[in-house]
């Protein structure tokens, strides 16, 4: 039976594979792919890779077909399993940051991301989050389109939060407050009832309440 997905390597990528192996941090099951790739490159049997690698025949079929039909990077990347936790909404990453700034539990000098995680499953309606998904997401830079001027990040019921430099702190402060009160008066009219508002310039979510 011909081989339906055939990897063929570029210099550069069978060069960024070896050098995976040959040092640094990975994932264990992103080498266990590099070495599928590697292997499969080389000319070797899927059956000859799963054996001598402890892997199914599925992953080399897996990682050899998202190769092809991807590239490098879609390859030796996790990808999403039935029933993994989803990601978490925007409030719920805010909420992950706030409880990152705050002061850790009684007895703990720090918070760990097993910490995290179990605290986030208290304060949300998850069932499980792994300690990788709060590493990723508090390491997270977001995309490289961010705006590095004030804009909003965070906005539900009566609570909006905006990241400006500190430079711009104060402007957009008083940008705020007028805003709440134009607010009030398009709501409102001419009565005496305002959108009350509290402005707080802090570094940390945390700090904000």
């Amino acid at each position: 039976m011909a081989i339906r997905y055939r990897v063929e390597l570029s210099e550069a990528e069978r060069g960024e594979l070896q050098a995976m192996l040959g040092g640094g941090k990975h994932a264990a099951r992103k080498l266990k792919r590099a070495q599928i790739l590697l292997a499969a490159d080389a000319g070797v049997l899927d059956e000859t890779i799963a054996r001598s690698l402890a892997v199914g025949g599925s992953t080399v079929y897996r990682t050899k077909r998202r190769f092809v039909e991807g590239n490098l990077a879609r390859a030796l990347d996790e990808e999403p399993r039935p029933g993994a936790a989803r990601k978490l909404s925007g409030y719920e990453e805010a909420l992950l940051v706030a409880t990152a700034c705050s002061s850790p539990p009684e007895g703990r000098a720090r918070w760990t991301l097993e910490l995290l995680a179990g605290e986030m499953l208290r304060l949300t309606q998850h069932q499980r989050l792994s300690r990788e998904t709060v590493r990723r997401r508090l390491a997270d830079p977001g995309p490289p389109d961010r705006p590095t001027g004030p804009h909003l990040v965070f906005f539900q019921h009566d609570e909006v939060v905006v990241h400006c430099p500190r430079a711009d702190a104060d402007r957009v402060a008083g940008v705020l407050g007028e805003a709440a009160e134009e607010s009030g008066r398009l709501v409102f009219g001419d009565t005496s009832v305002r959108f009350p508002l509290a402005v707080a310039v802090v570094d940390c979510y945390a700090d904000a309440k």
